[in-house]
């Protein structure tokens, strides 16, 4: 869950312990997923194309098939913010592909979220394509009542909008899903959805 909030720190203390308890005891899937969460935060924190690679080759492990969408999604985040649109979209196509026993539905609007982002990142022609999948996006996220991919697609779109020349539909947008929380003021995303606001302010 921390790896979805963007929680670095929460990421890095659960991974360390989880390696340590799954190495000792030999379970499989839990070591695979903390190796995971290393390899992330590496792509996050210092070496992207290094935590790429490790990534990838720990989502090609069987130990992974029941959640191997979701990790093949976040592999695609990392490669869009490395300037990888090209690879970003054939991975998460293979993301949409696996599909995924454990979380399936669970991380379909994310998914959707992200073919936004690389549409848009893709170029400015393609800002009609990546406005539907962010709206995709906002209804699957708001019919699973899951407020923080709500959060982060209305950030996703803000900004697409803005860049279109669209500042006052971005801040009707965003405005209204940033009234809506009550708590988390501190995590990531509503950080950047708050300096987003700002700055349509």
């Amino acid at each position: 869950m921390f790896i979805l909030l963007r929680d670095l720190e929460a990421c890095r203390i659960v991974a360390d312990e989880l390696h340590i308890i799954a190495g000792r005891n030999k379970f499989p899937w839990p070591l695979t997923c903390a190796l995971f969460i290393k390899a992330w935060l590496k792509a996050q924190i210092s070496d992207r194309q290094a935590g790429i690679d490790e990534m990838l080759k720990i989502a090609e492990n069987a130990d992974t098939s029941v959640f191997r969408d979701m990790l093949f999604a976040l592999i695609s985040e990392q490669m869009v913010r490395a300037g990888r649109t090209e690879d970003a979209m054939r991975t998460l196509d293979r993301a949409l592909e696996a599909g995924g026993t454990l979380s399936d539905k669970f991380y379909e609007a994310e998914m959707t979220r992200m073919r936004g982002e690389v549409l848009q990142a893709q170029g400015i022609e393609n800002a009609q394509q990546a406005e539907a999948e962010y709206l995709c996006a906002m209804a699957v996220a708001a019919e699973q009542s899951n407020r923080a991919i709500e959060l982060r697609t209305a950030t996703s779109l803000s900004r697409l909008l803005l860049q279109t020349g669209r500042s006052g539909e971005a801040r009707a947008l965003l405005a209204p899903v940033c009234a809506a929380f009550t708590e988390g003021f501190e995590r990531p995303d509503f950080l950047a959805a708050k300096a987003l606001l700002a700055e349509l302010t």
